[in-house]
């Protein structure tokens, strides 16, 4: 019998120029991690038609042919151009939007992780939140490749189980990466009604319970970790917590997981994840949730 591939870090391109920052801190991260990089390429075909003998219209499969040809040239020079000291990647050119494209290969190959850049036009969403609402697996949004490997993370979590196994696997990942950060801040927002709900005890005691309890999630999560945690509690929008905390530290990378259940809760993403990856100004690694679950139980095997 024959053994298996390793999995790869699949590394998203989409060829300009400005995106060669975020390739080539994926191909690094790839080394780091000891797996093969496998770089991909969506492409969308020009819709050029032409016309057919009696009427309509017919693609023209040699232009499609041709373009596909100098797509895989330039993915071919990008790599070479990126990778460095290490192995060329494996490349892949697909046709499909990112988001498809990504997803398919990140299950076929059985991917350790999936990195892309920043959008190019935010206003129309970012590929890393609509490949979330379809993939189990981290993602790794690069705005700051020159932070990476982290030193300083933000982990932002809710005291349940999806994040507690969210920042284990999260904090193993980049354990492996020249050691791991320096500090991990835990971060937990509580909102102001969790607040005014609560009548038998005051704002600074509720506070010191989340505290207690950020304590308890980080040693049953990252036992290995535990020199490097701070922890801070605030009150406020988790979403405006988070992002308000990553900008004051400031931190390299901001770790977070979602809490999709299927169906339509699914598709919408955690609003705080997908609204964190939209705005954030610094690396932001998703792990969802049903990944948590799903890799947690074949780590432990």
């Amino acid at each position: 019998m024959g053994t298996l591939a390793p999995s790869p870090v699949l590394v998203a391109s989409h060829l300009g120029g400005e995106g060669d920052p975020a390739v080539a801190a994926g191909l690094a991260l790839a080394r780091a991690l000891g797996r093969p990089a496998l770089l991909v390429h969506a492409e969308s075909p020009a819709p050029l038609l032409f016309g057919a003998p009696g009427g309509g219209f017919v693609p023209d499969a040699s232009l499609f042919e041709r373009q596909s040809e100098e797509t895989r040239r330039a993915l071919a020079e990008q790599a070479a151009r990126l990778a460095g000291e290490g192995p060329a990647p494996e490349i892949l050119v697909a046709p499909g939007p990112p988001d498809l494209v990504l997803a398919r290969v990140a299950e076929e190959r059985d991917a350790e992780l999936v990195v892309v850049g920043p959008p190019r036009r935010p206003e129309l969403g970012t590929t890393a939140d609509r490949l979330l609402r379809r993939l189990d697996r981290p993602v790794l949004v690069v705005r700051r490749p020159e932070r990476l490997p982290p030193a300083t993370v933000l982990a932002a979590v809710d005291l349940s189980e999806p994040a507690e196994r969210a920042l284990g696997l999260g904090v193993r990942l980049l354990g492996r990466l020249s050691g791991g950060p320096r500090t991990i801040e835990l971060l937990f927002a509580l909102h102001p009604q969790e607040l005014a709900a609560s009548i038998h005890f005051r704002p600074e005691r509720l506070k010191a319970f989340a505290g207690e309890e950020l304590d308890r999630l980080a040693r049953r999560a990252a036992p290995q970790a535990a020199h490097a945690f701070e922890r801070c509690v605030r009150v406020g929008d988790a979403r405006d917590a988070i992002l308000e905390e990553a900008e004051r530290r400031p931190a390299d990378l901001v770790l977070l997981g979602t809490h999709g259940r299927g169906g339509l809760e699914r598709f919408i993403l955690g609003s705080v994840a997908a609204a964190v990856v939209a705005r954030a100004t610094t690396n932001v690694l998703v792990i969802p949730s049903h990944e948590s679950a799903g890799r947690g139980a074949r780590e432990g095997r």
